[in-house]
């Protein structure tokens, strides 16, 4: 599988990928779907039918934002000519911040001050103006969607939004002012990040990829992925490595979402080594474990295109698998330490931890099916999903405005594959399962609260058509045509509150450590004496649909189920 084969006719805003992943997962389960109902085979064939449709699309000109968003042209929105010496002031962190809950980015409080300076003074033109206008203003706009995070009053919050319009304004106003050939700079890499990390804001993928490799290949150019030593390292070098390992996260993070070959180079060690975190910042426990999770991305988007054998890729999916482990006991000791005001941020991690974890799975599942796998597969799009509806449950709780859509989507919907969703619809369409189903449609009911965004009305549109497909099935056992009685036991729901003690609780894994399934031999041999040696697929479609009673040791512990 190479990344042109999976991805034919990807359009040039880059918007009908979510279609491409659901077709993969889909054409998984047909594979072998001898022992369910022709009538279930019927609605996944269409539910093909129609992802294929939208991943096969003609590619077609994209406007995108910098084309023709209507900001640009908005005569209620006044751009002005250089950031005020206001915003510029608000925006300076000073020693007294000792809980900045402010979401860190590649520009640090020096970096900042540098760039103000320069521009109060006036010392900066051209194109250089035009970098430092976009990193200032990404950084304002960052700041003024955290600010609505804690604002009450619907005054403030009217003005907020009025704000972040006119910087966004601004913004694409200076990057349209790039030059990508002049000459690499550390300011004009400053500058492309900040751009990318905009159009991730406004759900822009396509223009974030781009931008963000320009970005990378800059770098490149001028060598500054060839870090080797951290232990001394001057202002300027902390600057620098700063730029590196936030490109290097856009760049392994949407690669492996696009299913597109990575820009940034090789590097001779571990980007986290790179990271500076303001000492008043939260934030970076999470930054790190983000950064370890876009590593292991990377490695899978590899393992993924290569034509290895399935021998090679079983390992390498067994050891990418290794590592998540070791990323789950900082993931939650990180989330109990974090500040209240900002602790729904880790939820989010959440679903993009579990997310990593389905793609992982899948990986695997194509390679060799194992029950066990399949079942843990299946458990991780569940908890995946969990907290993407715990988060859209609690918008108020998250930075941003519903004007188009919460900013928790520039982590999740813009950023992370919605593969767990895809998995949880074909299940659905095999066992009925009432609560999954319900689990999708509370999402898309959510979704559908969000207008205006053409990339997320796509996606609200695909994720609609695919659970209007399961509907005739749960009315036909309803009228009692073709129940089953097949349940999951548990359901991993998350508590209708949102103090710092049921947070705790809510987003505890579904099980201590992930030690069961094809990864320990012992497990699987264990499971054939269990069943018996001839065990065909439906006895595993029974298995994948409820967990039979005191089957499992508990030193297994897959997910917690019990029977």
């Amino acid at each position: 599988m190479t990344p042109d084969s999976a991805t034919p006719g990807t359009d040039a805003g880059g918007s009908n990928y979510h279609a491409i992943q659901a077709r993969s997962v889909i054409e998984l389960e047909l594979g072998d779907c001898r022992h369910i109902s022709k009538e279930q085979q019927s609605i996944l064939n269409s539910a093909l039918q129609l992802v294929s449709e939208l991943a096969e699309k003609e590619p077609v000109e994209s406007e995108g934002c910098l084309g023709g968003n209507g900001l640009i042209g908005d005569p209620s929105v006044t751009v002005p000519e250089s950031p005020p010496p206001e915003l510029l002031f608000m925006l300076l962190r000073v020693p007294s911040d000792a809980s900045d809950i402010r979401w860190p980015d590649h520009i640090s409080s020096k970096t900042f001050e540098r760039m103000a300076t320069a521009l109060i003074k006036g010392d900066c033109r051209g194109h250089l103006f035009h970098q430092y206008c976009v990193c200032i203003y990404v950084k304002a706009i960052s700041y003024v969607y955290q600010l609505s995070r804690v604002a009450a009053n619907a005054t403030v919050k009217s003005q907020l939004s009025q704000s972040r319009k006119v910087y966004i304004a601004a913004t694409l106003r200076s990057i349209k002012e790039f030059d990508i050939l002049t000459p690499p700079s550390l300011p004009a890499i400053q500058s492309l990040i900040s751009g990318a990390l905009l159009m991730q804001q406004l759900g822009e993928i396509n223009q974030c990829w781009v931008l963000n490799s320009y970005a990378a290949r800059q770098i490149a150019a001028l060598g500054y992925q060839k870090v080797r030593n951290v232990s001394t390292r001057s202002d300027a070098d902390q600057e620098i490595h700063s730029a590196v390992y936030w490109c290097y996260y856009i760049d392994k993070t949407l690669s492996a979402l696009l299913f597109r070959s990575p820009s940034f180079p090789d590097m001779a060690i571990s980007p986290t080594e790179l990271i500076v975190m303001e000492a008043s910042s939260p934030y970076g426990p999470l930054i790190r474990l983000l950064l370890d999770l876009s590593q292991i991305q990377g490695r899978l988007l590899s393992v993924q295109s290569q034509n290895t054998s399935h021998i090679h890729v079983l390992n390498d999916c067994r050891l990418l698998r290794e590592k998540m482990e070791d990323i789950l006991p900082r993931l939650q000791s990180s989330r109990d330490s974090a500040p209240d005001p900002i602790r729904h941020d880790w939820i989010a991690a959440d679903f993009c931890y579990y997310a990593i974890l389905v793609e992982i799975h899948r990986t695997r599942l194509r390679c060799s099916f194992t029950p066990l796998v399949h079942k843990e597969c299946l458990a991780c799009a569940r908890r995946s999903l969990e907290a993407f509806r715990f988060l859209l449950q609690h918008p108020a709780e998250m930075p941003g405005f519903d004007d188009p859509y919460p900013t928790f989507f520039t982590w999740t919907l813009f950023l992370y594959p919605l593969t767990p969703f895809f998995v949880l619809f074909c299940h659905i369409i095999g066992s009925l399962d009432q609560r999954d189903f319900d689990l999708t449609q509370d999402i898309t009911k959510s979704l559908s609260r969000f207008k205006g965004h053409a990339h997320l009305e796509k996606v609200l549109k695909l994720l609609t058509s695919l659970e209007q497909l399961c509907e005739p099935l749960f009315q036909a056992r309803e009228e009692g045509a073709s129940a089953r009685p097949f349940e999951r036991p548990l359901a991993l729901s998350m508590p209708e509150t949102n103090t710092g003690e049921a947070l705790a609780s809510a987003v505890d894994p579904m099980m201590e450590g992930f030690s069961a399934g094809d990864v320990h031999p012992r497990n699987s041999d264990m499971a054939h004496a269990a069943l018996g040696p001839s065990v065909d697929w439906l006895t595993w479609q029974m298995f994948d649909s409820q967990l039979p009673s005191g089957w499992l040791n508990v030193d297994f512990g897959l997910y917690g189920l019990t029977g």
